[in-house]
């Protein structure tokens, strides 16, 4: 009898065992999941810096836009761009409309972070 406890007591002991360590296992890869997922912030800057370093500058897009005004509706702004309106967030293409202000509009580009400032056309 006392025989039998034990063995079950053992066998029991075994599982627990099992389940520590293989908790363990998981923990330590979603560990290094997480450590993963925070450097791929990272990995695209470093990636997205040697992309513009060494992109040929005569391969950008000589897109132009022309500024006609800005417009303020419940106070918030919106730019006047080749005769369409928008608003910040907006896209133009493969531009995002980054801020605009009294005097002008900034545009970013998606792909290369490129910063183009619209102004007046004198």
């Amino acid at each position: 009898m006392k025989l039998a406890i034990l063995i079950v007591c053992v066998v029991v002991m075994a599982i627990e065992l099992k389940i520590f360590f293989g908790q363990g296992h998981k923990l330590s890869k979603l560990k290094l999941e997480k450590r993963l997922v925070e450097s791929i912030t990272g990995m695209e800057k470093t990636i997205l810096a040697h992309t513009v370093r060494t992109a040929d500058k005569t391969q950008l897009s000589k897109v132009e836009f022309i500024f006609r005004g800005t417009i303020f509706k419940n106070g918030i702004p919106y730019a006047l761009i080749d005769d369409m309106v928008y608003a910040e967030g907006d896209s133009i293409g493969e531009y995002t409309v980054a801020r605009i202000t009294r005097n002008g509009t900034t545009l970013e580009n998606k792909f290369t972070r490129e910063i183009r400032k619209l102004y007046f056309q004198e």
